[in-house]
């Protein structure tokens, strides 16, 4: 339940950075032990998924390969393409990592062509 809330406030959060376009902070409880932290599994906030092919190439982030594997036995179900956004992963309380479908609606893209 925590995590779900959490998850609520991260994206609350970066609402409201896009509706002000300044800076914002999530703040989650103090720490404390080190064994029932809040815990963003996460790099960044937004990134792609990197998968490695049967011949050995990278499809997608080769950055995040690892951490794509970790969604992935979490249950998470990418695309299998190179611009699949990972999940929000967080964990809480010594509960095992949850992840969460970042709401398309937040990610903000620039397209970008070469000129040629």
């Amino acid at each position: 339940m925590l995590n779900l809330f959490s998850q609520q406030k991260i994206v609350e959060t970066v609402k409201l950075r896009y509706s002000y376009w300044r800076s914002a902070i999530t703040i989650f409880p103090q720490r404390t032990d080190g064994k029932h932290d809040f815990r963003v599994w996460n790099a960044q906030l937004f990134g792609w998924a990197g998968y490695k092919q049967a011949d050995g190439s990278i499809l997608g982030d080769p950055i995040n390969l690892e951490f794509t594997e970790v969604c992935l036995k979490l249950g998470w179900k990418g695309a299998g393409t190179k611009r699949d956004l990972l999940p929000l992963v967080l964990s809480a309380n010594g509960h095992d990592p949850d992840y969460f479908d970042i709401p398309s609606e937040l990610l903000l893209e620039v397209p970008i062509v070469h000129p040629t």
